[in-house]
């Protein structure tokens, strides 16, 4: 994997790319204002990849995050040791992918990634190092909580009541790979449809900041509101109808912020 270079972005040798633009297409945008998102953009390096280029390998050690900011990835789920076999599960842009250990240290010793993530075609991905990201902390101390807690939010998914007592007895790296099939999205919008009622339910739904709506449009009921309580990771909602959505859930984003949620699909469940 080679550093990106052509039209959506030059780097190093003597050039410089639009960082700030690029990392728009991470979980930052919304959860950092633009000068700040500018500001932490220098600790990070982008790369091209093609089709089978590894974005992170299994078994490597946990030391760097990376996210798709253009084209698609496959996470591989193997079944049992056998990779060639692998369940391919697809990721895209605003979701970070691996980096487990920039967040939590291992009991038993370095952090490992616990599954590979491979290119899906040509694309592009921005990596942020665990020295990069450690040199952030003296820098942009207020930057870096906010990125940390982002980069382990997928974790923290895993301590609300709802996972804590099914996870409870896995080993880390299982812990870790279920936490990597969760999806990160940001609506800024107000009534930015997230959900609509009569669809396919084919996802499970975690608000982790802001606030929703509840309703069904179509029969005209009354609309339901729902926030979180308190801080970024106080996770207060989790909504999973099986068969069809029983409600149109919307965005409702204060001014100068976002509703975020989490996101994990059924076919990542049953995989």
């Amino acid at each position: 994997v080679k550093p990106a270079r052509g039209l959506m972005g030059l780097c190093s040798a003597g050039h410089g790319w639009d960082k700030p633009l690029h990392l728009r297409q991470t979980p930052l945008d919304g959860s950092l204002p633009y000068s700040s998102i500018e500001a932490v953009s220098g600790a990070f390096t982008l790369h091209n990849f093609e089709s089978g280029d590894y974005l992170v390998k299994k078994g490597d050690k946990s030391d760097s995050v990376v996210a798709v900011v253009s084209g698609h990835a496959n996470i591989l789920l193997p079944e049992g040791n056998n990779e060639a076999a692998s369940l391919a599960v697809p990721i895209s842009s605003n979701n970070f992918i691996g980096g487990f250990g920039l967040v939590r240290e291992s009991k038993a010793g370095a952090t490992l990634e616990p599954l590979s993530v491979v290119g899906a075609g040509a694309g592009i991905y921005v990596k942020l190092t665990k020295m990069d990201f450690e040199k952030l902390k003296g820098a942009h101390p207020k930057e870096f909580q906010i990125l940390r807690e982002l980069i382990g939010l997928r974790l923290a998914l895993l301590d609300i009541p709802f996972f804590r007592d099914v996870v409870k007895d896995w080993p880390e790296d299982a812990k870790h790979a279920f936490a990597t099939l969760f999806r990160y999205q940001s609506f800024h919008e107000h009534e930015e449809l997230i959900a609509e009622a009569g669809k396919a339910a084919d996802r499970l739904l975690i608000l982790v900041k802001g606030r929703i709506h509840l309703a069904n449009l179509a029969k005209e009921e009354e609309v339901l509101s729902l926030s979180e309580r308190g801080k970024l990771l106080n996770l207060t909602s989790l909504f999973y109808n099986h068969g069809q959505n029983c409600w149109d859930i919307m965005a409702a984003p204060q001014v100068d912020s976002v509703t975020q949620v989490m996101t994990l699909k059924r076919s990542g469940l049953e995989a």
